[in-house]
């Protein structure tokens, strides 16, 4: 049998008080015959009724519902609480940028007031020489040359140069001018003492030495030899021509 509604109140009627009583038990209003039972269905299952659905499914879904809503919302929230901070920036980047550069005035300085302290810049005096001074120049010593080889003197009909004899008074001349300043090849080690060496004057210029004891084969030796092979006179007619020369290296 279908549940009763009470027509006044609209509440459901129990239908075991309605046996004792035609009316509703809240408001009184009649409540009319009860309704027919429907076939292959009973009113009562074991002499109850049977319990209203009480499935928790709608309560899942709400909620997952609402915690959907709630979390688009807070999403939604953050997105315009970052999008207001960021925006003032933009402006001011824009303004920043759009503003005219205003350069700095150069500083004045500070400018003495006190005449001791005022410092006046006066030209240098520049020197111009009277016309009537002229500049000396300083002497300096010649720088010694070695003797060059004499030219030919003079040239015979076939063309071919004629060489001036040996000239021996320079060639000795030359040879003692070196052999008083042979004390400076002195070595502490030695050989001191007295010394002789022979001067070979080639025809083409050239001049050799032969050295004898005790300074041959020595430093001394090397370094006297040295002083006489300097000796220039140059090309001359004739033949080998040598001078004799002794000398001393005092100890």
């Amino acid at each position: 049998m279908g549940a009763r509604i009470c027509p006044g109140c609209a509440t459901r009627v129990d239908e075991r008080r309605a046996k004792t009583s035609p009316y509703c038990l809240r408001c009184g209003a009649p409540l009319g015959p009860p309704a027919p039972i429907d076939a292959g269905r009973s009113s009562t299952f074991g002499g109850k009724q049977p319990a209203a659905s009480s499935s928790p499914l709608p309560w899942i879904l709400g909620g997952i519902g609402l915690v959907v809503l709630l979390g688009l919302g807070g999403v939604i929230a953050l997105i315009a609480i970052v999008a207001s901070k960021a925006e003032p920036d933009a402006p001011t980047a824009a303004t920043a940028a759009n503003q005219p550069k205003v350069e700095a005035p150069p500083t004045a300085t500070a400018v003495p007031t006190t005449p001791s302290a005022i410092a006046v810049k006066t030209p240098a005096p520049t020197f111009r020489p009277s016309p009537s001074i002229v500049p000396t120049r300083t002497a300096t010593a010649p720088t010694p040359t070695a003797p060059t080889p004499p030219t030919a003197t003079a040239t015979n009909s076939g063309g071919s140069v004629a060489l001036a004899p040996f000239n021996r008074t320079k060639a000795q001349d030359d040879v003692d001018r070196v052999a008083a300043g042979l004390g400076s090849c002195k070595r502490s080690t030695g050989p001191f003492g007295a010394g002789s060496i022979r001067v070979d004057f080639e025809p083409d210029g050239r001049v050799g030495t032969i050295s004898r004891p005790p300074f041959a084969g020595t430093a001394v030796g090397a370094c006297i030899s040295a002083r006489f092979l300097a000796i220039r006179l140059g090309p001359f007619s004739g033949t080998t021509q040598n001078i004799e020369k002794a000398f001393i290296i005092q100890q």
